[in-house]
């Protein structure tokens, strides 16, 4: 009867152990997923944030063409640095937004003439 009794209390606590161990796993494995949500989510943060410089920046060389052509803007979190080349009336805006480990570069061309601007192009770069 003893025998039988540690036998049962063996595998008590093996399949105990077994539960515990793909408990643990899928735990982990949400855990993994989570972080991965939560970085996709900061990275679609900053191109929406840098977006919004990029339109800052805009505006802010239709009011002044002759002398904008850097700026650092920050906007919330993130910090965006902008610089503007030119061959008037044909500008070339390129953004870099900087938040936590991420970082996003757009550049846009617009022409400017008097005080109508016009984008021609707008891309996202690597």
């Amino acid at each position: 009867m003893k025998k039988n009794g540690y036998a049962l209390l063996t595998l008590v606590f093996v399949v105990s152990a077994v539960a515990l161990a793909v408990g643990l796993n899928l735990k982990l494995q949400s855990i993994a997923q989570t972080d991965s949500i939560t970085a996709e989510i900061k990275a679609a943060g900053n191109f929406i944030a840098a977006t919004g410089c990029a339109e800052d920046a805009l505006r802010k060389l239709k009011n002044d063409p002759v002398n904008y052509r850097t700026d650092t803007i920050v906007n919330g979190t993130t910090t965006c640095t902008v610089s503007i080349a030119d061959a008037n009336p044909i500008f070339t805006v390129s953004v870099t937004a900087t938040a936590d480990q991420f970082v996003k570069k757009l550049r846009s061309t617009v022409s400017l003439v008097k005080t109508e601007i016009a984008q021609t192009r707008w891309e996202e770069l690597p």
